[in-house]
C-alpha cells in the first residue's frame, strides 16, 4: 500500500504543537494529533481520528478511520 503511486503524503486534520512528524504520512480529515505525538512514515491514518497525547506510530503503520491509539484524554 505505501509503496503505491496512488499513495500522497498530506495532512487533512489538525495537528497540535510539540508533534514530530518524519518521512511520508497522510492524516485524514476530522483526525487529531495530540502533542508530544511521534509519527515516522510510511503511515496512514485515516478520518475522524485521534492520536496521542505522546503516541509513537511505527513506520508502515495504516489506522483505519474511527480509530483512538494512545492515550486520548
Amino acid at each position: 500500500f505505501f509503496y503505491s503511486t496512488k499513495f500522497k503524503a498530506g495532512k487533512k486534520g489538525k495537528v497540535e504543537a510539540g508533534v514530530v512528524i518524519t518521512g511520508k504520512v497522510f492524516i485524514g480529515k476530522n483526525t487529531l494529533v495530540k502533542n508530544g505525538s511521534r509519527i515516522e512514515g510510511p503511515a496512514f491514518i485515516g478520518e475522524n481520528c485521534v492520536i496521542g497525547p505522546g503516541a509513537f506510530i511505527r513506520p508502515n503503520s495504516f489506522i483505519s478511520s474511527n480509530c483512538v491509539v494512545g492515550n486520548s484524554s
